[in-house]
Parts: C-alpha cells; sequence; structure tokens
C-alpha cells in the first residue's frame, strides 16, 4: 500500500512489528520534511562541489575530470536531487565543500526520513555521520556547518534527535547522539 505522505510503499517492519508511518511517527516525519523544505527553501549550490564531482574528488580525479562529472548534476534545487543519485553516493558527503554540503544536506536528510526503515544503503547512516565530527576533523566540520542560518540549524538538530530517538537499530542513534552532545544540542 503507498503511503502519499512518506513517498514510499509502506510494509510491515521488521522490528516491533509494527506498519511504518504508525504511532505518530509518519506525523513527526512529515512535519520533519516540511520544516526541513522549509528552512533549506531557495538554498542553491552556486559554484560549489557537485555530488558527481564530489565522486571524482573522492577517486583523486583531475580538473578536467571534474568539470566533466560536474556536467551530471543538472539539478537547479536540491529538491531536484535524484533519489537514487542519493541513495548510490553515500560517500559524497565527506568530499562537499562548505557551499556543497549546505546544497546537499537538506536532500539527504529527506532521502534519509524517507527511506531509513526500508533501504540498505549508506546514505542513510552517512548522512548522521557527516553531521558529527571526530576532534581531529572539528575545524573542517565548523566550517561547514557555519554555512548553515539558525533556521537550518534547528532544522539539523530536529533530523538528529528524530534518529536519535529511533530505537530499531536501523539508524546510527549512538552517532545521531554524540552529533547533538558535541554541537546540534544548542540549536533545539
Amino acid at each position: 500500500m503507498k503511503d502519499e505522505s512518506l513517498g514510499c510503499y509502506s510494509r510491515w517492519s521488521r522490528f516491533g512489528g509494527r506498519e511504518l508511518g504508525d504511532t505518530g511517527v509518519g506525523e513527526r516525519r512529515a512535519a520533519l520534511v516540511e520544516q526541513i523544505r522549509a528552512a533549506f527553501s531557495g538554498v542553491g549550490r552556486r559554484g560549489g562541489v557537485s555530488l558527481h564531482e564530489a565522486d571524482v574528488i573522492d577517486r583523486y580525479g583531475s580538473a578536467r575530470e571534474r568539470a566533466r562529472a560536474r556536467r551530471f548534476d543538472r539539478e537547479r534545487r536540491w529538491q531536484e536531487v535524484p533519489g537514487p543519485d542519493i541513495e548510490h553516493y553515500h560517500w559524497a558527503l565527506s568530499f562537499l565543500d562548505p557551499v556543497g554540503f549546505r546544497y546537499y544536506m537538506p536532500a539527504y536528510m529527506v532521502w534519509a526520513l524517507h527511506n531509513y526503515e526500508t533501504s540498505h544503503s549508506a546514505s542513510v547512516d552517512s548522512t548522521i555521520y557527516a553531521l558529527d565530527y571526530s576532534d581531529d576533523l572539528r575545524a573542517f566540520a565548523l566550517e561547514r556547518y557555519a554555512q548553515f542560518s539558525r533556521e537550518q540549524s534547528q532544522a539539523v538538530c530536529a533530523f538528529l534527535r528524530f534518529m536519535a530517538e529511533d530505537a530499531t537499530g536501523i539508524a546510527d542513534e549512538l552517532v545521531a547522539r554524540r552529533a547533538l552532545e558535541r554541537y546540534w544540542n544548542q540549536f533545539c
């Protein structure tokens, strides 16, 4: 059965035997998606590293290869980033500059919210991991997070809280909690 509010097919969950979207989770998820959409409305990439370009950076590609890869990212808004690209390029968030990170993060968060219970992609946890940092990457992470407005940071905090409350073990709730404690709780 298709659940229009989630944009995906619901199924019986192997965790607790509940139907996806039951017990208020669907309503909370829909409200959070709307919060993210509103907070990041109008955010553009404007010269930032693109998704396919990040893949080339990961492979130590040349400037020419990077330019060629950018041509694959034709969307004009983050809301148009193809779901299959998000699902496949789980490592790309690590190779984005601050502009690209701000542009792609809402797409990854919304995708994760819609798919964390059904997808086997590492993109769900990669989204959470990109919002956490180790001590040796603190400056790098904070430079990226500084691009977010207060409203955007509040949406990130709400996303991490949602994932931290997932006790099913589907998402990495421990890293979501750690990210909240280290940085994002100040915006909730």
